[in-house]
């Protein structure tokens, strides 16, 4: 069976311009797709809890808590403490070495009545631990880990 093929500069041009037209919308699609993609919620993961008292009579003035990244990037840390203490603490990365050299510290919270934060990144090959302390008063605290949200993209 015959096939006539019709091939002008005139038909050339109309193909050419509705493939345009067809990558340009995809190319605008998949734009808007991964610019409007939600980010996932941060989670707070608990670390840690206890009591804490200054002056050692309700409990140690100070603890250690060893934890795990949540991935290889920016963290928040959180101490949320009774108003009747004032809890601070510091972040350590464990070092293979002998003491006093197996550790080093990459950090100190700042303070507040009820919450002491610090911010930083951590690497998931590393270990980790938080030295907390009651910097004056009695009370509990409980300690959380945050990883910054990511973005999902499609």
């Amino acid at each position: 069976m015959p096939v006539l093929l019709v091939s002008s500069p005139f038909f050339d041009q109309l193909e050419l311009r509705r493939v345009s037209k067809i990558f340009v919308g995809l190319l605008l699609l998949s734009l808007v797709s991964v610019t409007f993609s939600p980010a996932v919620q941060a989670q707070s993961i608990d670390i840690g809890s206890g009591v804490l008292d200054n002056d050692k009579k309700d409990g140690p003035k100070w603890t250690r808590i060893d934890f795990d990244p949540l991935i290889a990037g920016d963290h928040s840390i959180r101490i949320i403490s009774d108003i009747s203490a004032d809890v601070r603490f510091s972040v350590f990365r464990i070092e293979d070495a002998p003491s006093p050299n197996n550790r080093v510290r990459l950090g100190t919270s700042n303070s507040s009545a009820t919450l002491a934060e610090w911010v930083g990144t951590l690497d998931l090959t590393e270990r980790y631990y938080l030295g907390i302390w009651a910097a004056s008063g009695s009370g509990s605290f409980n300690a959380t880990i945050e990883a910054q949200a990511l973005e999902i993209v499609s």
